[in-house]
């Protein structure tokens, strides 16, 4: 998932006023987000479509989170001219998997998942981290409201699309986004090296792997389960969907709130994610979809707040590389852990490991 800067948790609103590279920096995120987003959402459901079982479609997520991690790592020393390279060949690149994956077959499925999801690892990385040196005023602020539309709007049109259509409009939607992505590429910035003030506490850093568990559960086991429960495509979309609009209608909300501690808003973000473990406890449309809106929420606590601590203390490379370290942990064993859980032990171990969250919580002030 990409970074969301602290700009975008505390941020002067008068600095969102649009200027020319700003402009492109929100165009180029906006249509990238959706290409992706159109992209990655038909993953796990072509996993179910081929016949994987929970093991192998985690092992999708997996796949898809890992190499932000390795990106992450590789641009703790990067380059302006990595970071350029980074920023514009992906765009390209998944342009064209993107027609590659009207062909799709059980053959070729995995190899074009791992090639799409390097590609577009290091350019979310790349923008990430010269964020902070761009032209555009607010550039953290633009860059989240513009992946963060995509993540909450694609969603709910593309288990329609799918469920009306087939997979191959999605694709196509994919390809035109992508292109349209590359043709508003921001100018690539000068990144100094810059020195951290301080070390983040690790303690205060977890709640990220607990919101990267919850999005790599929902996301790569239980929208595979839901489609094994022959719930709709368009009903799947919406549900993720509205997982989307929380998270972004939190993203917002917080810009306003302020004030409280770092230990504060862990132990929320921890106790509102752990309300993710209840999905697998009914299937009643409206009491998951009251567990998705508090998880949610609960994801954007993290997701801003908690990288606001990040942010405050480290260098933009060095914050990549925390955010992206702690949620692709949580996001792989979310996604491959409690597959290959749910493949082979069942639902109760499951729910048992997603409210690992509120044992943080109380040893979260039981040891401070």
């Amino acid at each position: 998932m990409p970074y969301l800067s602290a700009g975008c948790s505390g941020g002067n609103l008068s600095r969102l006023a649009p200027t020319g590279s700003s402009v492109r920096l929100v165009l180029s995120s906006l249509f990238f987000g959706i290409g992706w987003f159109a992209l990655s959402f038909t993953f796990p459901l072509q996993a179910v479509r081929f016949g994987f079982n929970y093991s192998f479609t985690g092992l999708v997520g997996l796949i898809g989170s890992l190499p932000f991690v390795i990106a992450a790592t590789i641009y703790l020393r990067s380059t302006d001219r990595m970071i350029a390279t980074g920023i514009r060949a992906p765009p390209l690149i998944l342009f064209t998997l993107s027609i590659v994956f009207q062909f799709l077959d059980r053959a070729n499925f995995i190899p074009l998942v791992v090639v799409s999801s390097v590609a577009q690892a290091f350019w979310w990385v790349s923008i990430e981290v010269s964020l902070g040196s761009m032209e555009a005023s607010g550039s953290a602020e633009k860059y989240s409201a513009a992946w963060g539309v995509p993540n909450a709007a694609v969603p709910l049109v593309a288990g329609y699309i799918i469920q009306y259509t087939g997979f191959r409009y999605m694709y196509l939607a994919g390809t035109a986004a992508f292109l349209v992505s590359f043709l508003t590429l921001p100018r690539p910035a000068h990144v100094p090296p810059g020195r951290s003030k301080s070390n983040p506490k690790a303690r205060y850093i977890v709640p990220l792997a607990f919101a990267g568990l919850a999005s790599g559960f929902l996301y790569y086991v239980f929208v595979p389960y839901l489609r094994l429960s022959h719930f709709s495509y368009g009903t799947i979309g919406l549900l993720v969907g509205i997982y989307g609009i929380s998270s972004a209608t939190g993203y917002v909300a917080l810009v306003f709130v302020r004030g409280s501690s770092e230990r504060a808003y862990a132990a929320l973000s921890s106790a509102l994610v752990s309300s993710v473990s209840v999905l697998f406890a009914t299937r009643d449309v409206f009491a998951i979809l009251l567990a998705l809106i508090i998880t949610g929420f609960g994801a954007s606590f993290a997701m801003s707040k908690i990288l606001a601590y990040i942010s405050e203390r480290t260098t933009p490379r060095l914050g990549v590389f925390y955010y992206e370290t702690f949620f692709g942990i949580g996001f792989v064993t979310g996604a491959f852990g409690m597959g290959s859980m749910l493949q082979f032990a069942g639902i109760l171990p499951v729910v048992l490991s997603l409210l690992s969250p509120l044992i943080y919580v109380v040893l979260l002030f039981a040891l401070s």
